[in-house]
């Protein structure tokens, strides 16, 4: 689809909420939960939720549909990319998912799981709906497994389309799921699926990514221990 279509249609559909940005220093993007990371040559990012192809059919914005879908604290923004004449929006999310993301897809849970059995449960889910959306993507699997450490994350690029009154769409996603700081987040970062070199670049982008930091959790002292210490 061309660019400006692209954005004119995003515009027109009212769904376009962007906040400047704090704290975006050197070009750099921080997506809660995922990691720092250097946003590419033409690329801005503001706080805001935006259209998404799925979100555009239930008349929803992008913070509406993943909310609804399970996502707990989430976190949304909108991209725009200039590199005259050409110009288009995306946008980007990261979000806490686990048991409540898992009943709403209709995952199979088990209260017995561990926390990467229930990532790795939401990864097969994801592959799946990806492949009946007949996505795009290269590989065997939209997310392939990335080795983390001694454990794990899941990584991957898709491009969605989707037809409207005689109109194709396209979005590439770039889909992230890992475990931070003792929570399973969720991370996509979409762009206009007409544009590969943009979804290559965006790509990079996460596959150089500074992860977030490991918080210390320190142990709450009741009141009746901290008085004895304070002796």
């Amino acid at each position: 689809m061309n660019s400006r279509k692209w954005a004119v249609t995003l515009a027109a559909l009212g769904m376009i909420c962007m906040i400047p940005t704090a704290g975006m220093a050197d070009n750099l993007f921080e997506l809660p939960g995922i990691g720092s990371m250097k946003l590419p040559a033409g690329v801005t990012v503001a706080e805001g939720a935006q259209a998404t192809l799925n979100a555009v059919n239930e008349g929803r914005s992008t913070s509406d549909y993943w909310n609804h879908k399970g996502l707990r604290n989430g976190n949304f923004y909108s991209l725009t990319y200039e590199a005259p004449p050409d110009y288009s929006y995306g946008w980007a999310l990261s979000g806490e998912v686990g048991y409540p993301f898992m009943l709403e897809a209709g995952i199979f849970t088990d209260s017995n799981l561990s926390q990467v059995e229930q990532m790795d449960s939401i990864a097969s889910w994801m592959n799946t709906y990806f492949k009946n959306q007949k996505a795009v993507f290269s590989g065997s699997t939209p997310l392939k497994q990335v080795k983390a450490g001694k454990s794990h994350r899941w990584e991957g690029q898709v491009t969605l389309t989707e037809n409207e009154k005689g109109i194709t769409y396209k979005e590439t996603w770039n889909v992230v799921l890992q475990i931070s700081n003792a929570k399973i987040w969720l991370g996509i970062v979409c762009s206009d699926g007409s544009r590969p070199e943009l979804g290559k670049a965006l790509q990079g982008m996460i596959s150089r990514r500074k992860q977030p930091k490991e918080i210390r959790l320190v142990p709450q002292v009741s009141r009746s221990v901290q008085a004895e210490t304070d002796f």
